[in-house]
């Protein structure tokens, strides 16, 4: 009887822990794919950048900000955690949303792409970060379609 409890424990465990453990199956959320400092290339002297920082096992700070000259303009604060067995993104936009946050669910990893979604959202529906290599990273938002769509592409700094 109680090996029977352990294995239904056990059973219950292996979805979070796989979420972080060390050898990752395809298809798997792993925050170091998001750790760094991600630069867009400069644009007539702006450059657009995200900070990941793994803070615990089961939640990432992000934030981005762009920077002209000396003068730098934040433009978002984001936790990306685990809850319970989803991963969740959850974006607070300056001047957006009265500043509340936008929770965004993970939809699927595939490949190191990441999509997360909320369809209750105006825009964006959908937020993508597709991680190509170990220094590269397309991002874009779109309304659920490639309708509206904008992309970011980061060079990890």
């Amino acid at each position: 009887m109680m090996k029977k409890m352990f294995r239904g424990y056990l059973l219950l465990l292996l979805p979070v822990s796989s979420l972080f453990a060390q050898q990752k199956p395809a298809g798997a959320f792993n925050p170091a794919d998001f750790k760094g400092t991600w630069v867009t290339e400069e644009k007539r002297g702006v450059k657009t950048c995200e900070d990941w920082l793994i803070k615990n096992p089961g939640l990432l700070k992000g934030r981005s900000y762009r920077v002209k000259g000396t003068d730098t303009t934040m433009l978002e604060w984001v936790d990306l955690r685990v809850d319970g067995n989803q991963v969740v993104y959850t974006p607070t936009t300056a001047g957006q949303n009265d500043g509340n946050p936008v929770p965004f669910t993970l939809e699927s990893v595939q490949d190191r792409r990441y999509i997360f979604v909320n369809l209750q959202h105006d825009f964006p529906k959908r937020i993508v970060y597709a991680f190509e290599g170990s220094d590269r990273l397309h991002a874009w938002i779109d309304d659920g379609t490639e309708k509206q769509r904008i992309h970011f592409y980061y060079h990890r700094q």
